[in-house]
């Protein structure tokens, strides 16, 4: 095995980790049924990521700056729609 051969069987030992972490986090999702935010650079090469995204249950970023940003447009919603409820 060469050191190339290791580093891309360590690549893909740390996608199938994230692909069993983002199932957890899926089933979160469905417990609670809120919204979660993930921040990850191989995100969108983990199984299941295209499922997910599809049933609207998880959004993930590839940085953190994205991911807060994504946050930050969920609280303003909040806040946006409570104004609007205390107004009726």
């Amino acid at each position: 095995m060469t050191d190339e051969d290791g580093m891309e069987a360590a690549g893909q030992e740390w996608i199938e980790e994230e692909g069993m972490i983002f199932a957890d986090v899926q089933e979160l999702g469905r417990k609670y049924g809120k919204p979660i935010l993930l921040a990850s650079d191989v995100i969108q090469h983990t199984p299941g990521y295209e499922s997910a995204r599809g049933h609207r249950r998880v959004a993930a970023y590839p940085s953190l700056p994205r991911a807060v940003r994504a946050y930050l447009g969920l609280v303003e919603r909040y806040e946006f729609l409570k104004r609007a409820r205390e107004k009726s």
